[in-house]
């Protein structure tokens, strides 16, 4: 683990988050412009495959980026770079270091917040039942509307 890694994962321990309800409303308050879409400090990339679907996002460095609920559990690879991740489920504590070739299976109905590091390739994969490629019946499938966590 480099120095880095170390200082900064010392530094996000101290700061822990106990509450995982408490920081699933954080992360959905500063969700503003900070998602996938529309971000110039980030880039998507769709993958299809036989009944798999794959996400390719390409996060600068020092960007902070909240993801979308997935409904089913889902592959997350860190292909690139180092991240610390907030996650309101128990697959990655609040405040986790991620780094490079990290490889892990996010739990259904997880909300998280990133801040990229260091530039960084994160990648998920999800199931694809029709082979279908449309990115509108995909997140229909696939995503947890944000408005389902409020109620």
């Amino acid at each position: 683990m480099s120095e880095l890694s170390v200082r900064v994962e010392k530094a996000v321990a101290e700061r822990r988050l106990a509450d995982i309800r408490d920081l699933e409303a954080k992360i959905l308050a500063t969700q503003g412009s900070f998602t996938t879409e529309n971000n110039e400090h980030i880039q998507t990339k769709h993958h299809f495959a036989e009944q798999v679907y794959g996400r390719e996002f390409r996060i600068k460095a020092g960007t902070l980026v909240t993801g979308k609920m997935h409904r089913y559990p889902c592959l997350n690879i860190l292909a690139q770079g180092c991240v610390v991740v907030s996650s309101s489920s128990d697959d990655v504590a609040p405040g986790t270091l991620i780094e490079e070739g990290a490889v892990w299976v996010s739990l259904p109905n997880t909300k998280r917040a990133v801040v990229a590091l260091e530039d960084s390739v994160w990648v998920t994969a999800h199931m694809n039942p029709t082979n279908t490629t449309d990115l509108g019946v995909l997140e229909a499938l696939l995503i947890q509307p944000d408005v389902e966590l409020l109620a």
